[in-house]
């Protein structure tokens, strides 16, 4: 966190339209950490725009979801929960059963909740749908953000634990893929991996 917060220091005076952070960027819950949530406002203060953040962290109740926070400088304006989960990854299956997994590689210790809607991002300059990682492979999720109205998707990725492999590009040409089927641009942004942004024809942008 302490890393993001430095890059996100250095748009001040550069007039961002909004700033995303990849996925499970932040491992404190705010609602847990008020210093993490005094940090995020004061983030989005002094970069002038809002903080698209993502949280992966036990909330009051002790649940787990992976949820993206738009941050404004006055605190959360809005928040949306990854809904299909990667298998062992994210959640273990029959755990009852399987969960012995758990002890002998880096499966997930504790499942994380699902969402169950999609959320349509507004103030940050344009209409953001915005997806997480696993979820870049489904796309009836591209085409309900479609349908809602939105100008542009965003993903927020994570592929440390392919580490370099063509998995990295591969999970790119799907934005570019994605945004042909939606006629909407693309822009993934991954902590490790390949970030990249396509417009509404698949052609690359970054």
């Amino acid at each position: 966190m302490a890393a993001h917060l430095r890059l996100t220091g250095e748009l001040a005076g550069r007039d961002p339209g909004v700033v995303v952070w990849d996925e499970s960027s932040v491992a404190l819950h705010p609602a847990r950490r008020p210093d993490a949530d005094r940090l995020l406002r004061r983030a989005a203060a002094e970069a002038g725009a809002d903080l698209l953040v993502n949280v992966d962290a036990e909330d009051p109740s002790g649940r787990i979801t992976k949820s993206t926070y738009q941050y404004a400088s006055d605190g959360v304006v809005n928040t949306y929960v990854k809904q299909p989960l990667a298998p062992f990854g994210e959640y273990i299956s029959l755990r009852p059963v399987l969960g012995w997994i758990a002890g002998h590689t880096e499966a997930a210790e504790k499942d994380r909740i699902a969402g169950a809607e999609l959320v349509v991002f507004e103030g940050v300059g344009r209409r953001v749908g915005l997806l997480i990682s696993y979820e870049s492979t489904f796309p009836n999720l591209r085409r309900g953000l479609t349908g809602r109205g939105v100008d542009v998707t965003i993903m927020q990725g994570s592929l440390t634990t392919f580490h370099g492999s063509w998995a990295h590009a591969q999970q790119a040409s799907f934005e570019a893929l994605r945004a042909v089927e939606s006629g909407r641009p693309a822009v993934l942004v991954e902590l490790d991996g390949t970030s990249a942004a396509f417009d509404a024809c698949g052609g690359r942008l970054a």
